[in-house]
C-alpha cells in the first residue's frame, strides 16, 4: 500500500533540505534538479506529492528513460534525487527509499531498474548498520541485496519456509554468478549471516535459519552450479580452540581487577597463542612450558606460523607470559617462574612525541574552520575542529572524543563524562569557555542536519551519513590538514591527532615551572584530569617539560646576546 503525503508538506520538506544544503558549490543545481522532478511528477499525478514516489522507480524511470537531457543533467539528477530521498528516510519523514538501489552507472545508460519496495528493511538495515565504528559495504551490501530479493514478486510470500529457502537459495545463486571477487563473496555471505544475528537479536526473526541452510547440501549444489570456487567458504566457521581452566581464571582474574581481557583484548589473544604453541606441541599443563615453547609463543605470527613479529608485539606477550606463570605461582601451581622471569626483556625503542607550539595549534584550528566553511558538508569539518579542541584543552584520547555520546554533555555545567576508557576509569572532564563554544556550535549544526538521531545513546560526532565519526577518518583528515600547513617534526613520528594530549599536559607543566608552583604535588591533579592509572605515567611529562623550558631558556639567551650585540656596534667609539 502506497503511503499518501500532502503535497504542502512536501515542498516543506524540500524547503527545509535546500537549506540545509547552504554552502554547497552546486546548491543552484540541487535546486533545480529537484524543482524539475517535483513539476514533472505533480503534472502527470496533479493533486499528489512527488515523494511518494519515493518507494519505486517507476516514475524516475520514465522521466529518465523517455527524456532527451545531457549526460551533466542525468548526473545533477541522480545525485540530487538520492541526497533527498537519503535525507528523508534518515529524518525518518518516509519509511522505503528506494533511491539506495540506483546507480549512476545505470541512469547514463537510461537502464533504470524497474524495482519496487512493499516489505522493505531499510530501517533495520540502518540500525544493522549503526553497530559497526566504520562502513562496512560488504555486510550492509549483502543485506541490501537481501532486501531487493525479497521484495520480488516471486518472494512475496515470505512467511512461508519454502519461499523462504527459495529466496536464500536464488540469492545465492545470483551470487555464484556474480563478477566480484571469492573474498568479496564471502564476506557478503558472512555479512548475512550477521544481519540475521542482528534480526533476532532485536526480536524480528525467532531464529538465524540461514546459517543452518547454509551448510544444507543443497545450498552447496547452488553455489557449485555457478562458482565451485566459492565452496570452501560455505564450511562451518573455524572453531576457536577454547582455553584451558587455568587460563580461563587468570582471564578472570584480570576482568576482576579492571583490565580488559575479553574479546578483542590483546591479553586474550596471546593466550590463544600460548594456547595453539602448546597443542602444537603436545602440552597441556604449565609446568611443561619450556624455552623451545617460550621461544615459539614469542616468534609465531597471528598464531599461523613463524613469522617476523615486532618488538612490541614480543614485549606485551612477554608481560602476558610473565602475569600468567606469576598467577599460577601464588596459586600453588608448578610453573616455569625463573625461566619465564629470567627471560631477556624487549627492549622498548624510545619514543618522543610532537609537542606542538600554540602557533601552530592556532594554525590547525583555522584550516579546518575554512575547509567547514567552503564544503558541502560542514558537519564534518565542524566536527574535526571541535574534537581537535577537545583532545589539547581537555586531554583526551582520541577514542575517548569519538566515543562520546550526547547523555555524557552536560552543557550547562560545562563537564564531559569519560566512559570506557583505556583503564576502566569514568572521569568528569571541565570545559573550558572556548571548548564550549565550539562544541555548542556543532551540536546545534548537528541538530538541524539529524534532527531524529538527539537521543542520549546516540553518537555527538557524526559523519555526513548520520554514523558515528570514524577513528580512520579523524586520523586522516588531520594527517592530510598536518601536510598542508607543512608543519615539522620535532618527535619520533610525525604530528599526530594523539600529540594533542601530549602537548596539554606539557604546556600544563610548563606554566607550573614558570609560575613556580610546586610540580610534584601538582602531578596528581594532571593524573586524574588525564585519566592516568599511575603517577609515573605522568611522570614522564616531566623530562619533555624541562627541555621545553631549556629549548625556551637558550632561545631568550641567544635573542639576549643578539641584541646586546647589536648595541655595542651602534654604540659610539669613546
Amino acid at each position: 500500500m502506497r503511503t499518501c503525503y500532502d503535497p504542502q508538506l512536501g515542498l516543506e520538506w524540500l524547503r527545509v533540505f535546500v537549506a540545509l544544503q547552504q554552502g554547497h558549490t552546486q546548491i543552484w543545481r540541487v535546486r533545480s534538479s529537484l524543482k524539475d522532478y517535483q513539476a514533472a511528477y505533480e503534472l502527470l499525478h496533479p493533486g499528489r506529492c512527488f515523494v511518494e514516489a519515493l518507494d519505486r522507480t517507476e516514475f524516475f524511470r520514465s522521466w529518465v528513460n523517455e527524456g532527451d537531457q545531457s549526460e551533466q543533467q542525468l548526473r545533477n539528477w541522480h545525485g540530487s534525487m538520492r541526497g533527498f530521498a537519503r535525507w528523508l528516510f534518515e529524518s525518518q519523514h518516509i519509511d522505503h527509499n528506494v533511491m539506495v538501489y540506483v546507480s549512476r552507472r545505470d541512469v547514463l545508460a537510461r537502464e533504470v531498474p524497474l524495482l519496487q519496495l512493499e516489505r522493505s528493511l531499510q530501517r533495520e538495515i540502518a540500525r544493522f548498520e549503526k553497530t559497526f565504528r566504520t562502513r562496512c559495504e560488504r555486510y550492509t551490501g549483502a543485506a541490501h541485496r537481501w532486501n531487493l530479493c525479497r521484495n520480488r514478486p516471486e518472494c512475496l510470500n515470505w512467511s512461508s519456509p519454502e519461499a523462504e529457502e527459495e529466496c536464500w537459495r536464488d540469492w545465492l545463486a545470483q551470487l555464484a554468478l556474480g563478477p566480484e571477487g571469492l573474498i568479496w563473496k564471502r564476506d557478503l555471505i558472512r555479512g548475512l549471516e550477521r544481519f540475521f544475528d542482528f534480526l533476532v537479536k532485536e526480536g524480528r526473526l525467532e531464529a538465524n535459519h540461514f546459517s543452518n541452510f547454509l551448510r544444507l547440501r543443497p545450498a552447496r549444489a547452488t553455489l557449485v552450479e555457478g562458482s565451485g570456487n566459492l565452496e570452501p567458504f560455505l564450511k562451518a566457521p573455524k572453531n576457536v580452540p577454547q582455553l584451558p581452566e587455568w587460563m580461563k581464571s587468570y582471564q578472570a582474574h584480570l576482568e576482576g581487577r579492571g583490565h580488559r581481557a575479553g574479546t578483542g583484548s590483546a591479553t586474550l589473544s596471546n593466550l590463544r597463542v600460548l594456547n595453539r604453541v602448546m597443542e602444537r606441541q603436545g602440552l597441556d599443563r604449565p609446568e611443561e612450558i619450556t624455552a623451545d615453547t617460550v621461544q615459539a609463543y614469542l616468534a609465531v605470527y597471528e598464531g599461523q606460523g613463524p613469522g617476523q613479529t615486532s618488538g612490541s608485539t614480543r614485549r606485551l606477550r612477554l608481560i602476558t607470559l610473565r602475569g600468567l606463570i606469576r598467577f599460577l605461582t601464588r596459586r600453588g601451581i608448578q610453573a616455569p617462574l625463573r625461566m619465564v622471569e629470567a627471560w631477556p626483556r624487549a627492549r622498548k625503542a624510545p619514543f618522543r612525541p610532537h609537542i606542538y607550539s600554540l602557533n601552530e595549534l592556532s594554525r590547525i584550528l583555522s584550516r579546518l574552520r575554512a575547509k567547514a566553511e567552503h564544503s558541502p558538508v560542514p558537519l564534518t569539518w565542524l566536527g574535526l575542529e571541535a574534537i581537535v579542541f577537545l583532545l589539547y584543552a581537555c586531554g583526551l584520547r582520541a577514542g575517548e572524543a569519538l566515543r562520546l555520546r550526547l547523555g555524557h554533555v552536560d552543557q550547562e555545567r560545562r563537564l564531559l563524562l569519560i566512559a570506557k576508557t583505556k583503564f576502566y576509569k569514568e572521569r568528569w572532564v571541565p570545559l573550558g569557555s572556548g571548548a564550549a563554544l565550539r562544541l555548542s556550535e556543532y551540536l546545534r549544526l548537528r541538530e538541524r542536519a539529524f534532527p531524529t538521531l538527539g537521543g542520549a545513546d546516540h553518537f555527538v560526532f557524526l559523519s555526513s551519513r548520520g554514523n558515528a565519526l570514524s577513528s580512520s577518518v579523524l586520523r586522516l583528515e588531520y594527517r592530510r590538514t598536518v601536510d598542508s600547513l607543512a608543519i615539522g617534526t620535532r618527535g619520533s613520528e610525525p604530528p599526530r591527532a594523539h600529540d594533542l594530549r601530549h602537548s596539554m599536559a606539557v604546556h600544563r607543566l610548563y606554566k607550573w615551572y614558570s609560575e613556580g608552583a610546586d610540580v610534584q604535588n601538582k602531578l596528581p591533579l594532571l593524573a586524574a584530569y588525564l585519566g592516568h592509572t599511575h603517577y609515573h605515567n605522568t611522570q614522564e611529562y616531566l623530562h619533555l617539560a624541562e627541555d621545553l623550558i631549556r629549548q625556551a631558556g637558550r632561545n631568550f639567551q641567544q635573542a639576549f646576546e643578539q641584541v646586546v650585540g647589536e648595541v655595542a656596534r651602534e654604540a659610539p667609539a669613546t
